[in-house]
């Protein structure tokens, strides 16, 4: 029997006993395909996380010894030359196969989630059970060691949110269990620890006035408005605003309701879900390997660029739209209007104001200026998982006001300019080949009429020089009509202005 544990030290038993995994970046190996979970981690992926920009000729050769070390470790019986079963490789690179029992990250999230999903099947004593026995597992800061690596740190604070989630609901299911007591010990210490936190602050004042404690539950709430005013300058949230009302009407039924379901739902009324992403495509080539690269690089801030009518725009989008689950607190997008014909760029202020909008905050409570606004932005973001896709951006200075602060979130940038500044990996996109944008028109235009007329498709290829939004406008002119009349029509326009639409 194989474990793996990142939920403190990285540490791997085999047969209940400790396995020594070696040196920091065959550690380092290991610990990323746990935090893929189950996922194939690309092999260029895990030599950029390893070296850097610099690796050394032999990282190959040095990456495949790593593997074959860790395999030695984690399948000692495995036959000489046989296919590995836990540590498992495909042409693209490898990946953990270990059932979700095995490693204890995955067992904490499998729990908090199932808890989530099954609210109304389990009991409370059952759900208390299951998460507890999940909880349990922590053993420290997750994937200890690697704290620097983006990777890790993402992982990390996921980890810890999915951590919180638990024992918030565990408080919830104490309250349901009349256990006010212990809910009040576990809400007040994890108030402490996350002073901005609703959630942790309507727990422990329910948990109070459970208790008949009325006095004191009031006095945490005024507490809590006390921090939001001057952290943040904000009110509580509604939910937090109507128990304070219940608890000074004395509504005893309002509080045997709350404490009958409503703890196990609470979480929903603290969040607000922000899900921003314009409609992906309903077709969509000639990007796979590209999109492949944005996901398995998994960095926190990416760009993509490359010359107006590139796609630059589709790709992030889908890409946005595929990664989305990996995101649940939502979704955030703004075009920031840097090449466009004739607006002015979007101002980094103005944008801000719409995310905090989508956020939650009242416009009143808006701060006026960008700083403010920026620093208002990432403390809503700290802690959050959220996907933010900045489009058409003109600079890095426009960029800069707009990204979290704190790792877990995950940005996609795209410009025209390459914005070295932001110190971003970058995804550069170039025009299509003629099999590339073959591909577009079938799966614009149907296999069979691009494929009827292979001389006017290739004529039509040609004339758009690869470039995709040329290929769309094409695609949208068509209208069904032969591609000979197509390109007949483009034969007789000057340059790609009229195929762009003028």
């Amino acid at each position: 029997m194989i474990e793996v544990r990142v939920l403190g030290p990285l540490r791997a038993l085999v047969d209940g006993a400790p396995v020594a995994l070696g040196g920091p970046r065959q550690r380092a190996v290991l610990a990323m395909l746990v935090a893929a979970n189950g996922r194939t981690v690309p092999v260029d992926r895990i030599v950029d996380e390893l070296w850097g920009d610099s690796p050394p000729s032999s990282a190959l050769a040095t990456l495949h010894a790593y593997i074959s070390r860790l395999r030695k470790l984690l399948e000692p019986r495995r036959a000489p030359r046989a296919a590995g079963t836990v540590l498992v490789s495909d042409p693209v690179g490898y990946s953990l196969s270990l059932p979700v029992e095995a490693v204890d990250a995955w067992c904490l999230e499998r729990a908090v989630h199932s808890v989530q999903e099954q609210a109304r099947e389990l009991t409370a004593e059952q759900a208390l059970a299951i998460l507890r026995a999940a909880l349990d597992r922590w053993a420290g800061e997750p994937y200890a060691g690697f704290g620097t690596a983006p990777w890790a740190q993402a992982e990390a604070t996921r980890l810890r949110e999915a951590r919180l989630a638990g024992r918030e609901r565990s408080i919830a299911c104490l309250l349901k269990l009349g256990r006010a007591e212990a809910a009040i010990a576990a809400a007040g210490e994890l108030a402490a620890e996350h002073p901005l936190r609703g959630l942790s602050w309507w727990l422990y004042a329910l948990g109070l006035w459970a208790a008949d404690r009325d006095a004191e539950a009031l006095t945490v709430l005024n507490r809590h408005r006390a921090l939001l005013a001057e952290e943040l300058g904000l009110d509580p949230e509604p939910a937090l605003a109507e128990l304070e009302q219940a608890i000074r009407l004395r509504r005893g039924e309002v509080r045997e309701r709350l404490l009958d379901v409503g703890a196990e739902h609470a979480p929903d009324e603290f969040t607000v879900r922000p899900a921003q992403l314009p409609r992906t495509a309903a077709t969509f080539a000639a990007r796979e390997a590209e999109l492949a690269v944005l996901t398995g690089r998994g960095a926190p801030l990416t760009v993509i660029t490359g010359p107006g009518g590139i796609g630059k725009t589709t790709l992030a989008v889908r890409w946005a739209h595929q990664v989305a689950d990996r995101h649940p607190d939502g979704q955030l997008y703004a075009d920031l209007r840097g090449f466009g014909p004739e607006e002015t760029a979007a101002e980094p202020a103005d944008v801000l104001a719409g995310f905090l909008v989508a956020l939650g905050v009242p416009g009143r409570r808006i701060p006026p200026g960008e700083a403010e606004r920026s620093a208002l932005f990432r403390g809503l973001l700290d802690g959050r998982r959220m996907l933010l896709v900045l489009d058409n951006a003109q600079t890095a200075e426009q960029v800069r006001p707009l990204l979290p602060g704190a790792p877990g979130c995950t940005v996609v940038v795209t410009s025209r300019n390459r914005l070295a500044e932001l110190g971003a990996p970058t995804c550069e996109l170039d025009v299509f080949d003629a099999a590339e944008a073959a591909a577009y028109l079938r799966a614009r235009l149907g296999a069979a009429l691009v494929d009827a007329e292979p001389r006017a498709r290739d004529a039509v290829i040609a004339r758009c020089g690869g470039l995709p939004l040329a290929l769309a406008v094409v695609c949208a002119r068509a209208g069904g009509f032969p591609l000979s009349a197509v390109a007949e029509e483009l034969a007789e326009e000057e340059g790609l202005d009229a195929v762009a639409g003028g």
